[in-house]
């Protein structure tokens, strides 16, 4: 039986405990935020598998948090800004300097550049800010506008809300935004030409399965990505099929494990 719930921060405990009452095998929540609660519950039902995506306490055996890989998203996001761009110059915009965010802006800017470079930019380079903020939309498009004028002909942004203001900046000056997280090509795929969409159901799809099949064992904190199909990239009619195949070869390079990530962070 599947069961979906939207729950508010004061109801998370008694929610996971009322799950482990009724007995379900599996109970996933999606949101750092409920690491802690599922924690505290866990050990009162062991036979309730608690899974939190985005989680990172695996202190206890029926305890399986998933953690997306994101530079592995921006991986793909970074080949597309390196075929696309006419100036070999990107901006890119983090909401907060967590470690997540420095990892995955650090493999985008670097894979753009390197491609930008085998293109014949010897100059390529990327300029990269972060805001501090995740919902100030005039920030983020103040922040898109300072880029633009250094040179930046590509726009990158993850940074929720404040990301949709540095949309609005490449919309305005007519430059060029590669979506992240979301498909974002919909708000106007002139400028959003392609985007990197983060396809949970494949990783919730992945996880219920493995557990079934026995290859999910508890206790251990499970990261997962491009190896598990969760982010898929989006295009519109402005990208060639030379850039799908390049980001097609990536991925299958990658999946073979010839490609390591981490010595870009």
């Amino acid at each position: 039986m599947e069961f979906v719930e939207n729950v508010q921060p004061a109801d998370f405990e008694s929610t996971f405990r009322e799950y482990g009452e009724r007995g379900y095998d599996i109970v996933m929540a999606a949101g750092s935020q409920f690491d802690e609660p599922a924690a505290r519950v866990a050990a009162s039902y062991p036979n309730t598998r608690y899974m939190i995506v985005n989680g990172a306490n695996a202190s206890l055996p029926n305890l399986s948090p998933l953690f997306p890989r994101e530079y592995e998203a921006s991986y793909i996001a970074g080949i597309i800004a390196g075929y696309i761009t006419e100036t070999g110059k990107f901006g890119m915009v983090g909401g907060e300097a967590n470690q997540a965010m420095v990892n995955l802006m650090g493999v985008y800017g670097q894979t753009a550049v390197e491609i930008a470079k085998e293109r014949g930019f010897a100059d390529a380079e990327y300029n990269l800010a972060y805001a501090n903020s995740w919902s100030n939309i005039a920030l983020g498009k103040q922040m898109g506008e300072v880029m633009i004028d250094d040179g930046a002909d590509v726009l990158f942004a993850y940074a929720n809300e404040l990301g949709l203001g540095t949309i609005n900046a490449a919309i305005e000056r007519g430059k060029y935004f590669v979506g992240y997280s979301s498909d974002q090509t919909t708000i106007d795929p002139d400028v959003v030409v392609a985007s990197v969409d983060f396809q949970f159901a494949n990783m919730y799809k992945w996880a219920i399965e493995s557990f079934i099949n026995g290859e999910l064992p508890g206790g251990q904190l499970y990261e997962v990505g491009i190896n598990e199909d969760i982010f898929v990239p989006i295009y519109t009619d402005n990208i060639s099929q030379e850039i799908k195949d390049a980001v097609d070869a990536a991925i299958a390079e990658y999946k073979a494990g010839e490609k390591d990530l981490t010595a870009l962070f």
